[in-house]
């Protein structure tokens, strides 16, 4: 999912015509205009204004928000979250921060390229729309994971429409 934000770096740029950078800045700290940080336009990237400190906590709380939702509904403590966290002994690590939950499962964030579930009978990788057995008894047959389609006592989690809350 990616590390944490780095303090912004960014060169100064000749202000965008039309664009009030005071009001896009908001009670961000004063800084000069870059293109980074204000993508015009359409465009097929997500904006790079979400590596830096001053505007957002990095990939780590941009892509982590997702990633560690599926861990969340995989330990089914989607209702409490980690009693602690423990971040890495090295201040300037990009991976290795620890959530443990009350249950005694300890989450880790390293670089398996997804949600991967470590589990008596083997290893299942989740992400994005992808299911994979990665090691053990069900190694490359994710249909022995997901055994078909649920029935109707299985659970079912939210189908969430975008990234809007759920209602009602």
């Amino acid at each position: 999912m990616g590390g944490p934000s780095k303090p912004c770096d960014l060169p100064a740029e000749k202000d965008e015509p039309g664009l009030d950078w005071d009001r896009w800045l908001g009670p961000a700290p004063k800084r000069a205009y870059n293109s980074v940080l204000s993508p015009r336009g359409v465009h097929n990237t997500f904006p790079n204004w979400r590596n830096y400190r001053e505007y957002s906590g990095g990939m780590m709380t941009d892509w982590g928000a997702h990633h560690f939702d599926i861990a969340q509904w995989g330990l089914d403590m989607d209702g409490s979250g980690p009693v602690e966290i423990i971040p890495p002994d090295d201040p300037k690590a990009e991976r290795g921060v620890r959530y443990l939950y009350s249950n005694g499962v300890e989450v880790v964030h390293g670089d398996s390229g997804g949600v991967l579930f470590i589990g008596s009978d083997g290893e299942i990788l989740v992400n994005r729309g992808k299911i994979e057995a990665r090691r053990g008894a069900m190694k490359g047959a994710p249909e022995k994971v997901l055994g078909g389609p649920l029935g109707e006592k299985d659970v079912h989690l939210f189908k969430s429409p975008g990234h809007q809350p759920r209602t009602g």
